[in-house]
């Protein structure tokens, strides 16, 4: 694979991010990339410039996330920034158009997929804020939320080299963060293939996950109350469940018989 910083802008592979304001393309751009790269708020218009990001996008090689403005800005300025956020798409590899899911898709969603069938670059229809909204994806549709970080709902730390966050899974089905996090993972490594290992420790954890093409979860212990509701909601236990925790947490028992 080529070296990030030795492969030219414009041999990299660029994703760029349209939709209305407050759609989300912001918060969606940050989680993808596990970084605060664009500045997220309830304003409209918050995003102001096309803001990008380069970074390895396996397997594709390096390549660059674009965030940009709102293509719904009002007024003289406004209409400078819509232009400069359709500039991105000449330089574009694959267009993501990001549709607030709990306001639907609008007039100015439908014209930017025309544009982007016209330029012939290859769209993708993400539907973000969809913990708010239920909607049925069809082909080249996906359904997100990019809430991230503190706030209710499970939540479990992610690592990565020199990195780490902290990811928040909004109305979970399952009871338990291993739960929620063991149902993503059996469909993820039957639809993409890998291998994960089960360990104890957060500094084994960090070193493992240190190695190329590798990431390490953190999971939250789990609360003696928490055992028969989970039972009794999701069946077995996930797996694994009891053996999160350092070794000198494990519990050790000796049988034997009174001596009269």
């Amino acid at each position: 694979m080529a070296d990030l910083s030795a492969t030219p802008s414009a041999e990299r592979v660029h994703i760029a991010f349209f939709g209305r304001r407050n759609a989300g393309k912001s918060s969606l751009v940050n989680a993808l990339t596990g970084q605060s790269v664009a500045i997220v708020s309830p304003v409209a218009g918050t995003t102001t410039d096309p803001v990008r990001k380069s970074m390895e996008l396996l397997p594709l090689g390096p390549g660059g996330m674009i965030d940009t403005p709102g293509l719904d800005d009002e007024g003289e300025v406004g209409s400078l920034r819509v232009g400069r956020a359709l500039r991105e798409l000449n330089r574009a590899d694959i267009a993501v158009l990001v549709v607030d899911a709990a306001a639907g898709m609008a007039d100015e969603d439908r014209a930017l997929l025309k544009r982007f069938e016209q330029k012939g670059v290859p769209p993708l229809t993400v539907f973000n804020k969809c913990d708010l909204r239920a909607v049925s994806c069809g082909e080249g549709e996906l359904a997100v939320s990019a809430h991230t970080g503190e706030g209710e709902g499970h939540q479990f730390t992610y690592v990565l080299p020199g990195e780490r966050g902290t990811i928040t899974v909004p109305n979970p089905t399952a009871q338990l963060a291993v739960g929620t996090l063991q149902n993503f993972l059996d469909r993820y490594l039957e639809e993409n293939g890998g291998k994960v290992d089960y360990i104890h420790g957060e500094d084994v954890v960090e070193q493992l996950a240190s190695q190329p093409g590798s990431i390490g979860f953190l999971l939250p212990a789990m609360g003696k109350d928490q055992l028969f509701p989970t039972v009794i909601f999701d069946g077995a236990l996930p797996r694994k469940t009891f053996s999160m925790g350092e070794a000198h947490d494990k519990r050790f028992y000796l049988e034997a018989r009174r001596i009269k």
